[in-house]
């Protein structure tokens, strides 16, 4: 592993939730411009930690419940990421994204990936010209799966558990060379990554494009009615083929992403909400869609594991 000549000071961020919180967990993955989702029901809980390394960052996390993860990775940075872990193949722009594969993305490169329920992942972030130097072939857009060998796979997992235990360790002390770390990371995964046959490129087609067609649509019409109409309408496709296309992406029903989008926002909106404010939980529910107060509370506690008012009451 790396020496320790010449230590400079490396504080490692970490935060672990009791309960999902977007905003925190994203600002946690730096670098990055993702917009996160509790998509399954139940109480949540994460550990991340995040750490600039010499030119990159690394980042890593744990989500007990399955997150929707869409945006831009890194507008400055290439990343690199792989699931430790997972409980079952997570779907990274409709296809299945396995325990051990490594996706490769450029910079600005969008990202619209669904972790299942306890997975881990790490993620490191690097400047193109410095793998480039390596006489590796990259990405100029789009992302790459890489299928690792079990060989290469034995390789990579092994340097990898030493690496992050190596900087659990020194992060004791608060002091690792960063520079020294930055350059393994690189030659680790460029070695790697050039020992693997198998390569699925990830390239835009008509079903990613319907897809992100209609999850913008929903985006931007939340807070009125949609009909299915409207989203066969939107992409003149059919009922059944709008379902699939979307869940495919998304994991979800269009239907079903709204619901769980908009119990989203009233969350967001509740813990935003100033003490004094006089706004009440009825009116931001119809605001946000939900005509029936039983029903949005039933919901919202299915999907967060607590109930509006206990929400409204963790407000700083």
């Amino acid at each position: 592993m790396p020496n320790s000549q010449e230590k400079t000071p490396n504080p490692i961020q970490r935060t672990s939730l009791d309960c999902f919180d977007g905003d925190a967990m994203t600002a946690m993955i730096e670098g990055t411009s993702l917009n996160l989702y509790q998509v399954e029901k139940g109480a949540f809980e994460t550990h991340l930690f995040s750490s600039t390394l010499g030119n990159g960052l690394i980042n890593g996390g744990y989500y007990s419940r399955s997150v929707l993860t869409e945006g831009i990775l890194s507008q400055e940075l290439m990343s690199c990421s792989f699931l430790n872990n997972t409980s079952k193949p997570g779907i990274l722009e409709g296809k299945p994204l396995e325990k051990n594969n490594i996706l490769l993305s450029a910079e600005d490169a969008p990202l619209d990936c669904v972790m299942a329920a306890e997975s881990q992942w790490t993620s490191f972030q690097f400047k193109r010209e410095d793998m480039l130097k390596t006489g590796l072939t990259l990405p100029t857009e789009g992302s790459l799966v890489f299928k690792l060998s079990p060989e290469a796979e034995e390789k990579f997992l092994t340097e990898m558990n030493q690496l992050l235990h190596y900087i659990q360790q020194t992060d004791e002390a608060n002091m690792v060379n960063t520079d020294i770390l930055y350059q393994h990371l690189v030659s680790h995964f460029s070695y790697v990554l050039e020992e693997t046959k198998s390569v699925t490129y990830l390239k835009a087609k008509e079903s990613t494009l319907l897809a992100k067609k209609l999850y913008h649509y929903i985006h931007e019409n939340a807070s009125f009615p949609i009909q299915m109409m409207h989203l066969t309408e939107l992409i003149g496709k059919s009922e059944r083929t709008v379902e699939r296309i979307f869940k495919q992406y998304f994991s979800l029903s269009p239907y079903a992403y709204l619901k769980v989008h908009r119990l989203h926002l009233i969350r967001n909106k509740l813990l935003s909400m100033s003490t004094d404010s006089s706004t009440n939980i009825t009116h931001i529910a119809m605001e946000n869609g939900f005509m029936s107060m039983g029903y949005f509370s039933r919901e919202y506690r299915k999907l967060f594991n607590e109930t509006p008012t206990e929400t409204l009451n963790k407000r700083d």
